[in-house]
């Protein structure tokens, strides 16, 4: 079960019509496990999904929120079948009849990401804006504890007592 349909996804978004079922539901699937888990959280993400499932009410805060996350995620469908141009085969690369040029389809999916990040950031906002009516998203864990910036390794290598050294 995903957060939108296929049929929200083409009213809301340009995706073709003779998109294969297949390629949708791969864009799915990979929009949830690589944007929606980690931008809600996962007791969030299950709050929505368990509405979907068992029809539960959300809050108003939350159903403002869904409509949010719902376009969210259609613009990062697009963004994932816009790529879609190209067939590897045992025989090599093979290109979409009449596919557009890599250069319009690089432009149209940066319009397409541009779109998505914004809506993100909305989100995000919201999701501020709104501790209190998310408790799914802001656990205590989360509100007491900031993330703490972590010393990175240099990239310079010391060899025998230091008298050597590799890296810039």
């Amino acid at each position: 079960m995903f957060l939108i349909t296929e049929q929200y996804l083409k009213s809301r978004v340009n995706v073709s019509l003779h998109k294969e079922a297949t390629d949708i539901k791969i864009a799915f699937q990979n929009v949830t496990d690589f944007y929606i888990q980690d931008l809600l959280s996962i007791p969030l993400y299950d709050l929505y999904i368990d509405h979907l499932k068992n029809n539960t009410p959300l809050t108003v805060k939350q159903a403002e929120l869904y409509e949010k996350i719902k376009v969210y995620f259609a613009l990062m469908v697009q963004h994932e079948l816009m790529f879609n141009l190209f067939e590897i085969t045992n025989k090599g690369n093979q290109e979409d009849a009449g596919a557009a040029s890599i250069d319009v389809v690089k432009i149209k999916r940066n319009e397409v990401y541009s779109k998505a990040e914004q809506m993100k950031s909305n989100i995000l906002a919201y999701l501020e804006k709104n501790k209190a009516d998310f408790p799914q998203y802001f656990t205590n864990e989360m509100t007491e504890k900031k993330p703490t910036i972590t010393a990175s390794h240099s990239p310079v290598v010391f060899i025998e007592d230091r008298k050597y050294w590799i890296g810039g």
